[in-house]
Order: structure tokens, then C-alpha cells, then sequence
């Protein structure tokens, strides 16, 4: 038999709760409301980690979060958004197209070269909740890599920034290992 009430709650919570989650449209959800859900069960997002050669350190993206967030206020953050239910009636039948658009529209504002190519995983445990983060590596299009809230660091000290959220690092270390390993490929084809 399944659970009847769910852990801390009381009799008839659970039947209230239902019933006012099931006015939900589909649409965006309230930042309280979903910093709420996301601790009750792992979420999925989209990273895309912009790296850019600045004398020989090789550099990444860094943005602030909005001073309003209620978790991290005004902290360094990778460009990422998660996966929306909406993403999955897309005309184009690919959901990462939407945290594509999202981050371009309203975290870089600038648009990618090309399609951000995939690297790995990363499993965060956050104060928001776990996150499965689909990491993707991704250029910026033209001469775009100055709007006045980047901030780019050294991508092998990030643990002395401190007002950087700390587990963007796992997302950071995940791209890393797929950019080296894509170099070394290179470097390996390029031999005569």
C-alpha cells in the first residue's frame, strides 16, 4: 500500500495540497514555490559553461545571481536554467532548447556560436536541492564576451572566489575534463 500522509503532515494536508497544486497551468512557478518543491526531490537543469582563453588561462563565465533570490543573493553562478515542464511540448521535439533560448535571452544575453556541445553530468547537492545539471560547453557568437555583469575567473581557482556558489565547480570540473579530453583529441589528429 502506498503513503496516506505524507512525512509531517496531518491528516487532510495532503488532500489540500493536492488540490491547490492542481491549479497549476503549466506555466512559471513562484520562486517560493519552487525553491520549496525543488527540495523534495531531485531537479533537472541545463549549465552551459562559456570558457575563453586570456594569456594562457583558460578562463570561465561567471554571473550574479539577482540580489532578490532567496538563497543566493547576489552570489556568482554558471549560466543555467532548469528543465521546464513547457520544454517538452516544444515544436522542435528537443527540451534543452529551452534553457538554450532562456540562458542566451536572459543570462548571457548574447547568442551562442553554435549549439552548445554536451560534457557530462554533474550531481549537485545544493540548498535548493539536488540538481542533475546536464553540462554543456558553449561559445559565445562574434566579439560578445564583455557585458558589464561578467565576471570571468581563472577556471582552475574557484574555490578562492568567495561569493561563488560553491557546488558550480562540480558543473565546472565536469566541462573541464570533456574540454581537455576534446584539446587532446585534437593535438592527436593534428600529428602528421
Amino acid at each position: 500500500m502506498g503513503t496516506l500522509i505524507t512525512d509531517g503532515f496531518d491528516p487532510g494536508d495532503d488532500e489540500r495540497a493536492v488540490s491547490i497544486l492542481k491549479k497549476w497551468k503549466g506555466g512559471v512557478l513562484s520562486d517560493q514555490l519552487f525553491t520549496t518543491i525543488s527540495k523534495m526531490g531531485p531537479q533537472v537543469g541545463v549549465i552551459t559553461i562559456l570558457f575563453r582563453k586570456n594569456d594562457k588561462i583558460l578562463e570561465v563565465l561567471l554571473l550574479p545571481r539577482p540580489k532578490d533570490d532567496p538563497l543566493w543573493p547576489g552570489m556568482l553562478n554558471l549560466p543555467g536554467k532548469m528543465l521546464r515542464s513547457a520544454d517538452f511540448k516544444r515544436e522542435d521535439g528537443n527540451p534543452v532548447n529551452g534553457p538554450f533560448e532562456r540562458i542566451e535571452t536572459n543570462e548571457v544575453k548574447a547568442k551562442f556560436a553554435s549549439e552548445p556541445v554536451f560534457a557530462g553530468l554533474a550531481f549537485q547537492s545544493t540548498d535548493r536541492g539536488p540538481i542533475l545539471a546536464l553540462v554543456y560547453i558553449a561559445e559565445l557568437a562574434g566579439n560578445q564576451d564583455s557585458q558589464k555583469d561578467y565576471v570571468w575567473a581563472d577556471a582552475n581557482k574557484l574555490e578562492d572566489i568567495k561569493n561563488l556558489i560553491k557546488t558550480e565547480i562540480i558543473a565546472v570540473n565536469v566541462a573541464l575534463k570533456s574540454y581537455l579530453a576534446s584539446l587532446h583529441s585534437q593535438h592527436i589528429l593534428d600529428k602528421p
